[in-house]
Order: structure tokens, then sequence, then C-alpha cells
């Protein structure tokens, strides 16, 4: 027993004097300025607002199909042997004058040309796709919120987690010094031959086990702190100051209904899923458009060598016109690309609703959670004061001698109870307000 009391007064002393040499480095921040340090280094979110980036750049490619395409070319060629026309096919024309062949061409050719294409009709396929290029851009955008909103959650939860690990340290550290005082006082009764050895020792017990608490409070303080930091994306060994309070907890303004409806209007999964159902019906409009002509205008320039009389000159050329493409027979695949953008369809709208009773059911959970957590809140603070009445009156009667040893410790361990107790509500409630914030996409009054 004198070991783990030896061993508990190191920790104390090690942790003491941790916290002195590095107080000058400590970091004192709000649960506001978490917030928003989070929002600012987060790497998933981060990610997150490039890919919104990289969808309204894929918009601007989208519209680039409805201006006319200039492209270029140029190639070199170089033949075997030289176009030629033999004579023999001439007959006895020539009186046999003729070379047996005239040579019509060169073996060395270039070309260059440069054509302008402008789309005139695509069956609505150049619109519908930019369409859902916006589309995606919204439901990009739509992510990014979302992750905004967890993240914030996770922010405050993490932060009132380690507010709530402090002060049950705090209440830990009062038990022992209250403790150690009980202590003192019972062995000064024992040398006076008012109190038994085993008085004593049943203090030392008690003692002990405040120690462990208080051990396991720095801890949790220690873990909850790390959690924070990472969430944050700060150095994980930072010291920390919190500085905002759990202390000023009021009830809810709003009722289940309204915040089910709230949810059902806010969440950012919904307007997501809502975007990814345009965007299919788009594609099952294009699957369709499938069995409709393309048609476009063209225009070409040419530059050539050698030229129309095969000599070694350039020369140029033009040429215009329209051109119409059709799929006349493709073994059935615009037809498969229908039933797929069907399938597709009818998936996105089954999903839609299993999402609505799923924020249904999150909103409905987190609201009862939230009216237990005041609930506990209340019944918290009323055993407070019984508890710290109760302590009072003990030590009273201890002090006249009219309350033993044992119920003077069960009383200090009830008023620690009631205490540890009473801080870890007040953190839950507010973590449980910010998870119906999370759970409705809104602040709640």
């Amino acid at each position: 027993m004198n070991g783990i009391m030896a061993l508990a007064a190191a920790l104390l002393i090690l942790a003491a004097n941790a916290g002195s040499a590095i107080a000058a480095d400590t970091l004192a921040i709000s649960l506001e300025e978490s917030v928003r340090i989070a929002l600012e280094r987060n790497k998933d979110l981060i990610v997150a607002r490039e890919k919104t980036s990289e969808a309204r750049a894929l918009v601007g490619e989208t519209e680039t199909a409805f201006l006319p395409q200039i492209t270029g070319s140029a190639g070199y060629t170089r033949l075997d042997v030289a176009p030629f026309i033999p004579t023999s096919r001439f007959g006895m024309l020539g009186g046999g004058l003729l070379p047996k062949e005239i040579v019509i061409g060169l073996r060395d050719n270039y070309a260059a040309t440069l054509r302008l294409q402008q789309p005139l009709f695509t069956g609505g396929r150049i619109t519908k796709t930019r369409d859902i290029a916006r589309l995606a851009g919204n439901e990009a955008e739509s992510d990014v919120q979302r992750a905004a909103r967890e993240l914030v959650y996770e922010v405050k939860r993490a932060y009132l987690s380690c507010v709530k690990a402090a002060n049950t340290e705090r209440v830990a550290a009062e038990s022992v010094n209250r403790f150690e005082a009980h202590l003192a006082d019972i062995q000064t009764l024992r040398d006076a031959g008012l109190a038994a050895d085993n008085d004593v020792l049943k203090t030392k017990v008690y003692l002990s086990e405040s120690r462990l608490a208080l051990m396991r409070a720095l801890h949790a303080v220690r873990l909850a702190r790390t959690y924070f930091c990472n969430v944050v994306d700060l150095p994980l060994a930072s010291e920390i100051l919190f500085t905002s309070s759990i202390e000023a907890a009021a009830p809810i303004g709003i009722d289940l209904e309204t915040a089910v409806g709230t949810g059902l209007r806010k969440r950012e999964e919904l307007q997501s899923m809502e975007y990814r159902n345009r965007m299919t019906r788009k594609e099952f409009e294009m699957a369709r458009g499938g069995y409709l002509p393309d048609v476009s205008f063209f225009a070409n320039l040419n530059y050539l060598y050698p030229n129309r009389e095969y000599e070694r000159d350039f020369y140029s050329s033009w040429s215009m016109g329209v051109l119409a493409q059709m799929n006349l027979f493709d073994w059935g695949r615009t037809a498969y690309r229908i039933r797929q953008s069907r399938s597709r369809l009818r998936q996105i709208e089954t999903a839609e609703r299993s999402l609505r009773d799923a924020i249904t059911l999150d909103v409905t959970e987190t609201y009862f959670s939230l009216i237990e957590a005041w609930n506990e809140i209340e019944a918290a603070r009323e055993n407070v004061a019984q508890a710290e009445e109760n302590h009072r009156v003990t030590a009273a009667r201890f002090k006249e001698g009219l309350a033993t040893n044992t119920e003077m410790l069960d009383a200090q361990v009830l008023l620690t109870g009631a205490r540890t107790i009473r801080e870890s509500a007040a953190a839950d409630y507010l973590i449980a307000r910010a998870d119906l914030a999370r759970a409705v996409g809104a602040d709640i009054p």
C-alpha cells in the first residue's frame, strides 16, 4: 500500500513540475477558435474543397463544346516509288518512242490542314453534359458543407471532452486533498486514543483509491488533449489551456417535429442525393438521345506539296460542308445504356427514401439523448447539493464525536462522485447539443 501511495505522489509531483516547465508554451484556445483552426487546417476538408474546384473546372470544359473547335494537323509521307502511269497501256501509240512509264507525282509528299468544326445538333448531348457537370459541382459543394458540419461537431466533442476530463481531474484532486486532511485528523485522534488503528488503515485505503482515481483522471486528460490536437491538426504534444466554460447550459427551444423537419430540409446528404437524382435523369435523357443524329458544320484549309500539277511547289485549297452522323445499328448498345440509366435512377430514388428514414431516426435519437442529458444535469445538481449538505453535516458530527470514521469516509466518497457526475453531465449535455445541431444540419436555439 505504501508503494502505491509513493507512486501516486511521485506522479503528481512530476505532473506539477512538467506543467510549470511548459506553462510559457501553453496555447490558450476557446471553442470558437478551435473550430476556426480546424476548418482551415483539416486535410479531408481541404481535399473536399479541391474536388469542388475540380467540378467547377469540369463545367468550364463542357461549355467549350458549344463553341467551334479548330484543329490542325501536319504530316510528311515518303513513297517507295513516285506515282506513275505505265505506257504499255497506250499500245503502239507514239511509235515506240514513249518511255516505259510516265511519272505523275513525287516520292516526298507534305500536307498541312486547318479544320474548323461547329456542332449544329447533337440531340441535347452537349447541353445535358454541361448540366450534369453543374449538378456535380453542386453536389461537391454540398459534400464540403457536410464535411465541415461533421468536423465542427468532432471539434466541439473533442474540446468539451477535454474540459470534462480537466474538471474531473480537478474534482479528483480535491478528493485527494480532503482524504489527506482527514487522514491527518484521524491520525491525531488515534494518537490521542480516540480512534482505532483500523480507522487509520481504512482512511489510507480510501486515500490510495482517490489517488488512483486522480492518476486515471490525469491519463484521461492527456488522451483527450491528444485526440483534440489530432482533430484540430495541432502538434499532438501541444499543451492546451481550454478557456471556454461548460457551466452556461440552457434547455433547448425546439420540439422534435421541428427538429426532424429541419433535418430533412437542411441535411446536405439529401441535397447531394437530389443532385445525383437529377444527374441520373440527365444521363437517361442522353442515353435516349443516342438514337438521334449529330449534325455539324466543317471548314478545311489545306496546304499541300506537290501542287495540283505535281510540281515541286506548295499550294493551298479549302473545303466546307455539313456533316451528319447517325447510329443505324449498334447491336442494342443504346438500348442497354437506357436500361442502365433507368436502373440507376430507381436505385437513387430508393436510396433517397432510405436516407430520409435514416435522418429522421438520427434526429430523433439525438433529440431524446439531449433531453436525457438535460434531465441528468438537473438530477446531478440536486445530487451535488444533497451530497455537500451530507458532507457538511457528517463532518460537523464527526468533529463532535457523533459520527464514525466510516460515515465520514462514505460522505466524502458520495461528494466526490456527485461532483464528478455533475461535471460529466454538463459536458455531455453540450456535446449532445452539438450532436443535435449536426443531425439537423443547423444551429439549434
